[in-house]
């Protein structure tokens, strides 16, 4: 139920080791009027910037604030003041994070837990020398950390169109990596003969995680932690980008405190993991012609641009293929999602791979699937969630590759 409460200041994230959120609490906020929106677009206290899951973007759009319990009457007591109503949406953060969290991380592959990197990893070169004449292993990029961003090229025969898959952008979102790896082992192991026909159709270059520093920073130390890990001593104590704002189309600096999960740096492709990854797709620019990023947590498929309000173009065709996605997941998995422009979803934002892809290459096809929470989990998807997701994908890309190709896409 919604109630009207009223906010000071939020605690920063914590950086060292063995962070605990018990206790923590995410409110969905939700503002009706714009001094209010503008209120929790510029809200500060003492210096420190509230942590939001999901930012201020337009009136009647809900906003996610996690909030430490010691300054929980604080927050409540500035909201009151505002008349902006809330309700809780996670009522203990540790929680979550403890039933997404084994606790001895598996390095055997199956899709009931998360798995580190190492053994992600791992998996993509057991697959390739499994199958060396389906399966590729790829180096896209580096990190900062001297992580490589590995991936594969999964193809069944010469000639196919290809289909690019982006997963694991942001270091706190388990759920995307995973799903990808489902997505991979299903293109290889499934008997489903839909599947079959659209494994064997197109070739696959699969990247599970565009940020391998951003992942393991969150199974080691901090959870939560959204951005890449490159350190400056010039930010002070605030360190690391968005690599999700930090690709170069019609870039702009956001002008935010480095401390801030969203900064997306001084310039364009400040950042190993954008600038390598961005040569390697340049490299193999003739080779695809759709780009699919998976994030989280809402049941939107986000669509260029973000840089504007302005819309995409998109022709009949392009409206009947996101049709065909959105109806497969209403018919056969009973959840309604929507689609809409990045800059209408999260305000104008730039940097994206998504504003990238279609920006540069002008592709047929590039779409942000968001993985959706069942409206509970924010981004602390339970393992058990893993195949269900994987299983919404599956059928998503099948509905979606079957209508282009109908379209004479590519």
């Amino acid at each position: 139920m919604w109630k009207l409460i009223p906010l000071c200041t939020l605690v920063g994230l914590a950086t060292a080791y063995n962070i605990s959120f018990n206790k923590y609490v995410v409110l969905e906020l939700l503002p009706n009027r714009p001094e209010q929106l503008q209120y929790l677009y510029d809200f500060t206290c003492d210096g420190i910037k509230l942590s939001y899951w999901k930012p201020p973007s337009k009136i009647g759009s809900p906003i996610h604030l996690m909030v430490d319990p010691e300054i929980l009457h604080l927050v409540i007591n500035r909201l009151d003041k505002y008349g902006i109503s809330y309700k809780t949406y996670i009522d203990n953060v540790q929680e979550l994070i403890d039933r997404s969290t084994p606790k001895n991380l598996s390095y055997s592959f199956d899709f009931t837990s998360y798995h580190t990197l190492v053994a992600i990893y791992k998996n993509l070169d057991d697959l390739a020398k499994q199958n060396p004449d389906k399966v590729q292993a790829i180096i896209g990029g580096q990190t900062h950390e001297g992580w490589r961003i590995k991936g594969v090229k999964v193809s069944y025969k010469p000639n196919n169109p290809g289909v690019f898959i982006e997963g694991g952008i942001y270091g706190r979102e388990w759920i995307s990596p995973a799903a990808v790896m489902y997505l991979l082992h299903q293109l290889l192991n499934s008997t489903n003969a839909d599947v079959r026909n659209m494994a064997e159709n197109y070739d696959w270059y699969i990247f599970p995680s565009f940020n391998p520093d951003g992942y393991e920073y969150t199974q080691t130390t901090n959870r939560i932690w959204k951005k890449n890990r490159h350190e400056r001593t010039i930010y002070g104590r605030c360190h690391s980008i968005d690599l999700n704002g930090n690709w170069g189309y019609k870039w702009a600096n956001n002008g935010k405190d480095p401390c801030a999960d969203s900064y997306n740096g001084r310039k364009a492709f400040s950042e190993l993991e954008t600038s390598t990854m961005s040569n390697y797709i340049r490299e193999i620019k003739d080779k695809f012609f759709a780009y699919f990023s998976f994030t989280t947590y809402s049941p939107i498929l986000l669509l260029p641009y973000g840089y504007t309000h302005d819309y995409m173009n998109l022709t009949n065709g392009q409206y009947d293929i996101i049709f065909d996605g959105i109806k497969v997941l209403i018919q056969k998995h009973n959840i309604s999602y929507s689609a809409s422009s990045i800059a209408d979803v999260y305000n104008i934002t730039t940097g994206s791979t998504l504003d990238y892809i279609m920006g540069t290459y002008q592709k047929p096809l590039v779409l942000g699937y968001q993985i959706d929470d069942s409206g509970k989990y924010g981004f602390l998807h339970p393992p058990e969630e893993i195949v269900p997701t994987g299983e919404k994908i599956v059928d998503f890309l099948m509905a979606v590759l079957s209508k282009a190709k109908e379209l004479n896409i590519p």
